[in-house]
């Protein structure tokens, strides 16, 4: 279509020239202006003047281009492709009226609880969670937990870094009530709703021992009840379309099938730690302080350089795959070298940690302290250092675990 060949010469860095040619041809093919005519936003009821105008009503062509010319795209715009304009018109209605909709919950109690909400299905709390469930013993739970947020970070980002749409509150088809940068297709904070639905009915079925999940009458209930909590928030606040939480659910479901399919596949052979067969056979066989020399070291190293090579390809330019890259991975990858050097007994000869006791509240303190400091230490070098930042997580969190586990027992 003609306006998505402008859109990607735009993207694209294409000349000057081949930019205004299109322009002239889409503008006499769907009857906007010229460049040489006012356009929409220019005059004295331009919204970029402070006049009031329709909110939800429709966002024309020229108004998106307009948003585009003025910078509203991030400064680096390789690798990006822009959300269709034809897709734009035939969401338009499901959009429009679903903004509306939402948005006639305007009071100020309204923006607090959907923060709230927002912070509760945030991607930093799915991050934390399997470092914590590890450092209490939960290992069956942490190790399904770990492979779905780490397919949640990647499946969830690719769509985040290479295709850009405008948030509702930046062509004015939402009031502004939150302000976000980032793109809005699709929502993430659904499909992290969506995997933090399910990873709760997979926890309390796990807890109470019921071994493989019986879908029973009131699971899919909490699940549809944390993702429609999760949209309307997201929508309330401007920064999400209907159709964004709809790509969000069905992105949810996806990673679910996926994490759970890594898990099964049990990584390296290694076995469930659901069914305590991860765990050492007997004492002479149990990893403790006096016998790591029958620890697989080699694949300890193997998985330290991977680590550290994967995160360094990911924040290079120009590919820069997300700001997040070092909190993120920082915190996910401790657990994962954890599960695979430590539990993982085909992998060392049969030699592994033996089966953790009753939980005690201070592995919860500890683990979710810890945490929280190694991300704030970590934010002091994010901007300049990036690299930096994820050592100091991924050595903090791998450092800690491992001398918890390898040690409460004899301290």
């Amino acid at each position: 279509m003609l306006s998505d060949d402008l859109m990607y010469a735009e993207a694209s860095s294409g000349s000057e020239e081949e930019i205004v040619a299109l322009r002239k041809n889409a503008n006499s093919q769907f009857g906007g202006t010229t460049p040489d005519s006012p356009s929409i936003g220019s005059g004295p009821s331009s919204p970029m003047m402070g006049q009031s105008i329709p909110l939800n009503g429709t966002v024309t062509r020229d108004e998106l281009e307009r948003r585009y010319d003025e910078g509203a795209l991030p400064a680096d715009k390789r690798f990006l492709w822009l959300f269709p304009l034809h897709l734009e018109r035939r969401l338009k209605w499901l959009d429009d009226t679903g903004i509306a909709w939402c948005q006639k919950l305007d009071h100020r109690i309204w923006f607090y609880i959907n923060m709230v909400i927002t912070a509760t299905v945030a991607i930093e709390i799915g991050v934390v969670a399997p470092f914590i469930l590890f450092m209490v013993g939960w290992d069956g739970l942490a190790t399904e937990l770990l492979y779905l947020i780490l397919i949640l970070s990647i499946v969830s980002q690719i769509p985040k870094r290479f295709i850009w749409r405008f948030r509702p509150y930046m062509v004015y088809r939402a009031q502004m009530i939150k302000k976000e940068k980032t793109s809005s297709f699709p929502s993430r904070a659904v499909t992290c709703a969506v995997v933090y639905g399910y990873a709760l009915v997979w926890g309390l079925a796990y807890n109470n021992q019921l071994g493989e999940i019986d879908v029973t009458w009131w699971m899919p209930i909490v699940c549809l009840v944390i993702v429609l909590l999760s949209s309307f928030a997201r929508i309330n606040l401007g920064v999400h379309y209907p159709s964004d939480c709809l790509a969000g659910l069905i992105q949810g479901i996806i990673v679910c099938v996926i994490g759970t399919g890594v898990w099964r596949a049990d990584i390296l052979g290694c076995s469930s730690c659901h069914d305590s067969k991860c765990y050492a056979s007997d004492a002479e066989h149990a990893l403790t302080p006096h016998q790591m020399g029958h620890a697989n070291w080699y694949l300890f190293g193997a998985i330290v350089i991977v680590s550290m090579v994967v995160t360094a390809l990911a924040q290079i330019k120009p590919m820069e795959w997300w700001t997040k890259c070092d909190r993120v991975l920082g915190t996910l990858l401790p657990p994962m070298l954890f599960q695979l050097f430590f539990l993982c007994p085909e992998a060392s000869g049969g030699y592994s940690l033996s089966a953790p006791g009753i939980p005690q509240w201070p592995s919860f303190v500890l683990g979710g302290g810890v945490s929280v400091i190694a991300m704030l230490l970590g934010l002091k070098f994010e901007r300049r250092f990036p690299f930096v930042a994820f050592l100091v997580i991924y050595v903090a969190l791998s450092c800690t675990l491992i001398f918890w586990r390898l040690y409460w027992r004899h301290i």
